[in-house]
């Protein structure tokens, strides 16, 4: 319940409420949008850096990832919901991309390692 409570002191700094009238209680109320109160897009930070540290052969993808997942909470903040769930997907992307290459490299070396030894290289 602190959360939320936060959540609304936050967003009233942010944004002054609103008079308007609610049908539903027949009154003028105060009416308040509770844009914080909505869970943000996720950022996938741990992600992007497991990324970045595990596909060394990839660094491009990894940093990408990093990136824009550093972005989300800012475009979130700044009030482009959007902008912040594009990014949390290119985030989630690119830490996948770098995974799947950085094992595709992996499987790559290791099989062509074991050729090698094979044919008693």
């Amino acid at each position: 319940m602190e959360e939320t409570e936060r959540l609304i002191k936050l967003e009233e700094d942010f944004f002054p409420p609103t008079y308007g009238s609610n049908k539903a209680t027949n009154g003028d109320v105060r009416t308040i949008h509770r844009r914080f109160l909505y869970e943000p897009p996720e950022d996938y930070f741990w992600l992007s850096v497991a990324a970045c540290v595990c596909c060394f052969c990839l660094p491009p993808f990894g940093l990408l990832a990093v990136y824009r997942s550093r972005q989300v909470p800012r475009l979130y903040m700044a009030g482009d919901e959007h902008g912040a769930y594009r990014a949390s997907g290119q985030a989630k992307g690119f830490a996948l991309l770098a995974f799947m290459f950085g094992t595709m490299f992996v499987m790559a070396l290791t099989l062509s390692l074991a050729y090698c030894l094979h044919l008693g290289l």
